[in-house]
């Protein structure tokens, strides 16, 4: 019955792959997403005995299998590409955008942006207002002809300083959007 188990364990630990998998192919095209790597481990040898009433002498030791140790997000950066809309951002290494959900706030790595028809920065998939370096929204100002984010998260509106975007680093107890 050991190796059923075994064999059990090894399956479940395939499965927890397996849906890794489609979680990064469902998510391929998704504008900041990060792909989760499974990562596994072995369990413990056990020794073998032989289970007759007059020999239980060692047949040698038997693996327990193996199981998800736990799944890590690749957070490397991916290939840029111009998307043509000036609102556009590309985050590197750990850097997120803080936005405003009604939950609070949340971080996200979709630089996807876009003005809403009050003239605030938001995020283009979802309508999440994106925060400045102040904690609070950024507005463009109506009838603003050229909107540009620089390198450093400066926007301006028409050559003029209207914000800076927060960008906060992703840890184990934030939670991406």
């Amino acid at each position: 019955t050991r190796g059923v188990y075994t064999a059990a364990a090894g399956m479940l630990a395939n499965q927890a792959a397996q849906d890794a998998i489609a979680q990064n192919l469902a998510n391929a095209g998704t504008t900041g997403y990060k792909e989760d790597i499974p990562r596994f481990e072995s369990f413990g040898e056990a020794l073998a005995t032989r289970l007759s009433p007059t020999d239980q002498t060692s047949i040698g030791t038997l693996g327990s299998g193996a199981g998800l140790k736990d799944e890590t997000t690749n957070f490397t950066d991916g290939g840029m590409q111009r998307s043509g809309n000036p609102l556009d951002v590309a985050l590197t290494g750990d850097a997120a955008l803080v936005v405003q959900t009604p939950q609070g706030l949340r971080l996200t790595r979709d630089g996807s942006l876009s003005m809403d028809a009050r003239g605030m920065l938001v995020q283009t998939n979802g309508s999440l207002p994106v925060l400045g370096d102040t904690n609070q929204t950024i507005h463009i100002p109506a009838k603003t002809k050229a909107i540009a984010i620089g390198l450093r998260g400066e926007v301006t509106a028409d050559g003029v300083r209207v914000g800076r975007l927060r960008l906060a680093g992703l840890a184990a107890s934030d939670q991406p959007v």
